[in-house]
Parts: structure tokens; C-alpha cells; sequence
């Protein structure tokens, strides 16, 4: 009798620390998961902030150069007008 309880005890526990083990193990998976996850929009969100500053100081650059040069043609095509109808 009392090896039969003894045995039933032990499968018991060793029941009890294989859900514990497995719940651990678990949980270890779906925090480094998370971790990973994390960490990959993170790094998405950084890269496409990077990108976005990027692009808007470019474009703005290139666009004030752009209307920069459009309008000193007009003013330099005006200018000549001047000069012609002066001669």
C-alpha cells in the first residue's frame, strides 16, 4: 500500500513539474517571440522615419532649387524683354 501511494505521489509530481516545465518554456517562447517582434517594427518604424526625413529634406531641396532657378528665368526673360524694347 504504501509503496503504491508512493508511487502515485511521484507520478503526481512529476506531472505537476512537466505542466510547470512546459508553462516555463512556454512562456520563455512567447516572450523572446515578442521580443523579436518588438524589435523588428521597431526597427521598421526607425527605417522608415530615417526614409521619411530623408525624402522631405530632399524633395524640399530640390524643390527650392527648382523654384529658385524657374524664377530667375522668368526674371532673367523679362530682363531682356526690357533691355530689347530700350534699344
Amino acid at each position: 500500500m504504501a509503496i503504491k501511494d508512493t508511487d502515485q505521489f511521484v507520478l503526481q509530481k512529476s506531472e505537476v513539474v512537466l505542466r510547470k516545465n512546459q508553462k516555463r518554456a512556454g512562456n520563455i517562447v512567447t516572450a523572446m517571440l515578442g521580443k523579436r517582434l518588438f524589435a523588428y517594427f521597431d526597427q521598421w518604424r526607425s527605417v522608415n522615419t530615417h526614409y521619411q526625413r530623408t525624402m522631405v529634406s530632399k524633395i524640399n531641396d530640390k524643390l527650392i532649387k527648382l523654384y529658385t532657378n524657374e524664377m530667375s528665368s522668368y526674371f532673367q526673360r523679362w530682363k531682356d524683354q526690357l533691355n530689347k524694347k530700350r534699344r
